[in-house]
C-alpha cells in the first residue's frame, strides 16, 4: 500500500486520504491532478503495478518449462492480498468487467482450497492475470476526465458567480448562472450563452412583474415571446416619458428603464435569438462577452428589483395633473 499523502493548505496539513473522492457523493468540485493521483486513483494504481510484476515473474517461470505446475497456497495468498486492496476502489470507479475478473479469480480459490485441489497451474494463473490486468486498462481508458484551463478556473463551480446581490435577488438563476460559468469553463462556448440567454429572461420577466405588464388572453409572463414582452415594458414608461414632471426623478427611471430596455433587445438580437435557433455558434470572445454583458446587467437590475417583485419601483416621480 502506498502511504497516506498529506499536503499544506494555508495554516494547516490536510490528508488527501481522508478527502472525498470526486466520484463519491456527486462531488464537482475542482480536482487537480496531483489530487487523482494522491486518492483513490493510487490504490489502483498500486493494483496496476502488483500485477504487472506477478505477470513478469510467471512469465519467467514459464520460460523454464514449468509452467505445468501447480500454484501453492501461499502464492494464492499473494495474489488474494493484491487484489483485495484495490477492490473498494474498483467497485466506487465502476470497473464492473475487472470486478467480474477478480471475483472469478476469488472464487476458483474459494473452491479448490478446501477441497484440498490446486486451483491454477502457473500457464492458467498467467492468463488470468494478464487478462484481469488488461481489462483493468481497458476500462481505466473509458473513464474521461475534463481538463480546465487555469485562466477558466474562476468560472468553475462558482455559486455566487454574479455577487451576493444577484444571488439574493433571484433564487430561481443560480443554477443557470452556475451552469454558463461551468459551460465557459469547459469551453463548452455556444452551451454558456445559452445558459445567460436563461438568467437574462428572469431578469426580462422581474422588470415586467414590477411595471404591470400583462399579456393577451391573461397568458403568463413566463410564455410570453421576449418582443413582446419588452414592447409592454416600453408602454408602461410613456406615462414617465409624458407626463413626469422634469427633474433628477424623472432622469433617473428613465435611465433605468431606457438602459434596460436597450440592454434586452440587444440581448435578443445579438445572442438569445441565434443560440434558441441554430443559425450562430460563439467563440470564447463572444461568450466571455456575453457573461461580462449579463453579469453587470443583472447587477445592476437586482439594486431595484427581485424575482419577488410585485410593486412598481417608488421614483418619487410628479406628475403634471
Amino acid at each position: 500500500m502506498i502511504p497516506p499523502l498529506c499536503r499544506e493548505v494555508g495554516q494547516g496539513e490536510v490528508c488527501l486520504d481522508k478527502i472525498a473522492s470526486p466520484w463519491e457523493g456527486g462531488s464537482s468540485r475542482l480536482w487537480s491532478l496531483l489530487d487523482l493521483i494522491e486518492l483513490k486513483v493510487k490504490e489502483i494504481a498500486q493494483l496496476i503495478f502488483s500485477l504487472q510484476g506477478l505477470e513478469a515473474k510467471y512469465i519467467a517461470y514459464l520460460a523454464t518449462g514449468q509452467g505445468y505446475l501447480n500454484i501453492g497456497c501461499a502464492e494464492e495468498d499473494i495474489i488474494l492480498r493484491i487484489i483485495a486492496s484495490a477492490k473498494p476502489e474498483l467497485n466506487t470507479v465502476e470497473m464492473v468487467s475487472s470486478l467480474d475478473c477478480i471475483h472469478i479469480i476469488e472464487s476458483r480459490f474459494a473452491t479448490c482450497r478446501p477441497l484440498g485441489i490446486s486451483s491454477y497451474t502457473y500457464i492458467e494463473i498467467n492468463t488470468a492475470i494478464s487478462g484481469l490486468l488488461n481489462t483493468i486498462l481497458r476500462e481505466l481508458d473509458r473513464h474521461k476526465y475534463v481538463y480546465i484551463n487555469n485562466d477558466n478556473v474562476k468560472y468553475f463551480e462558482q455559486d455566487k458567480l454574479f455577487g451576493d446581490d444577484v444571488y439574493d435577488a433571484f433564487l430561481s438563476i443560480r443554477d443557470e448562472i452556475k451552469d454558463a460559468g461551468n459551460c465557459l469553463a469547459a469551453e463548452l462556448y455556444t452551451a454558456c450563452v445559452f445558459h445567460l440567454m436563461r438568467v437574462a429572461e428572469y431578469g426580462l420577466r422581474a422588470l415586467a412583474k414590477e411595471r404591470g405588464v400583462t399579456l393577451k388572453h391573461n397568458k403568463p409572463i413566463e410564455y410570453g415571446e421576449w418582443g413582446t414582452i419588452i414592447r409592454g415594458i416600453e408602454k408602461t414608461i410613456e406615462p414617465i416619458e409624458n407626463k413626469a414632471q422634469a427633474g433628477p426623478e424623472k432622469d433617473a427611471a428613465l435611465a433605468f428603464y431606457h438602459g434596460a430596455i436597450g440592454e434586452f433587445r440587444a440581448f435578443k438580437d445579438v445572442y438569445r435569438n441565434p443560440a434558441m435557433h441554430p443559425r450562430k455558434r460563439y467563440d470564447k470572445y463572444e461568450a466571455a462577452s456575453a457573461m461580462q454583458h449579463v453579469l453587470e446587467f443583472m447587477k445592476k437590475l437586482s439594486n431595484y428589483v427581485t424575482e419577488k417583485t410585485k410593486k412598481s419601483i417608488n421614483w418619487k416621480l410628479k406628475y403634471t395633473p
